[in-house]
């Protein structure tokens, strides 16, 4: 039995629900956090492409309250999203796995803080290549996240189906954190 009181779109025949605007706008609102943790990497795509940082202009002031919290402030966000939205199963189904999937992205950008400090040392040996392979490096990261958050954020808001908002790689643990959904969808 569904836990959302909305009905199917479409008259069921195994089609997913379309949620309200309000569960879509909360599902996406969890990937500010993973998008706000990969723009460390975005400072020389931002000197290459200096209009990217106009569409995230608008995020600023979001920004500057998450980076002013700290990293206790930034972990009580972290564990909020993950106990508070991924793990209700009060919420709909499009709020929980959205939730997840934020969560896993941001566990996500660890591996690139892993590899940056492993292999620093080894760019500033080589100079010039190093620095370049640190800018091919930094720019891959920051678009991934960012891509991934633009996507699932798009998905979320327009058709508001989880199935649209997976994300390849992420959504599979996504669905494990937030719990099966075969039973959430009609």
């Amino acid at each position: 039995e569904s836990k959302s009181t909305r009905p199917a779109r479409g008259g069921g025949g195994g089609e997913e629900r379309s949620e309200d605007i309000a569960d879509r706008t909360i599902a996406s609102l969890g990937y500010l956090l993973p998008l706000f943790d990969g723009l460390r990497y975005s400072r020389f795509l931002l000197l290459q492409v200096p209009q990217l940082g106009l569409l995230l202009a608008p995020l600023a002031p979001a920004y500057q309250m998450y980076a002013s919290a700290g990293f206790f402030g930034n972990l009580v966000l972290f564990f909020g999203l993950y106990f508070g939205l991924a793990k209700n199963q009060s919420l709909s189904p499009l709020v929980r796995f959205n939730a997840a999937q934020a969560v896993v992205l941001d566990i996500v950008l660890i591996l690139p803080d892993v590899l940056q400090q492993g292999f620093g040392g080894v760019g500033q040996a080589l100079g010039d290549t190093g620095t370049e392979i640190q800018i091919i490096f930094f720019n891959t990261v920051f678009l991934a996240v960012y891509l991934s958050c633009v996507y699932a954020v798009g998905s979320s808001l327009v058709t508001g189906q989880r199935s649209k908002t997976e994300l390849p790689f992420i959504s599979d643990a996504a669905k494990m954190q937030a719990g099966t959904f075969d039973e959430d969808e009609d």
